[in-house]
């Protein structure tokens, strides 16, 4: 495999990977959104539905610390403490039981998932320019699949 199908394909698996992740936050943020607003102070239904959104978050920590994902170290950092975070609210919503306080997971979910989307849209325009000046240049494109 040549070192532009290589790229091609690292590039798509990443912008495939932000997509999926963007949409998992999404999703969550509407099923918070939902149980807070059928609160009926359920502790079972509501310690399923925190349980779906820290399973969710440990997974976008694993995926961020992977010493093959190709994010900055900062920006690792951030997942991190983005998830210790939730982490702690949600022990702490376990406890309290309050509908307000999904209002927090859910707008980091969706903050997240609008940075993940934006940072998606930014890295397609930049490969959609390249490979403009490529082709304006007589290089050869490769063009991306995701």
């Amino acid at each position: 495999m040549s070192y532009a199908q290589n790229y091609k394909e690292a590039t798509s698996q990443t912008l495939f990977q932000q997509e999926v992740e963007s949409n998992a936050l999404v999703n969550m943020a509407a099923k918070l959104n939902a149980l807070k607003q059928d609160w009926d102070g359920d502790s079972e239904i509501t310690a399923q539905v925190l349980e779906m959104n820290r399973k969710l978050w440990t997974i976008l920590v694993a995926e961020a610390i992977e010493p093959t994902n190709p994010l900055p170290q900062d920006v690792k950092q951030n997942v991190v403490n983005v998830a210790y975070f939730i982490f702690k609210h949600t022990l702490k919503m376990l406890a309290q039981g309050q509908a307000q306080g999904l209002d927090v997971l859910i707008n980091i979910n969706l903050n997240v998932a609008k940075g993940l989307s934006e940072g998606l849209a930014h890295k397609r325009a930049e490969e959609k320019a390249k490979a403009q000046m490529q082709a304006q240049q007589g290089l050869p494109v490769i063009e991306q699949t995701a």
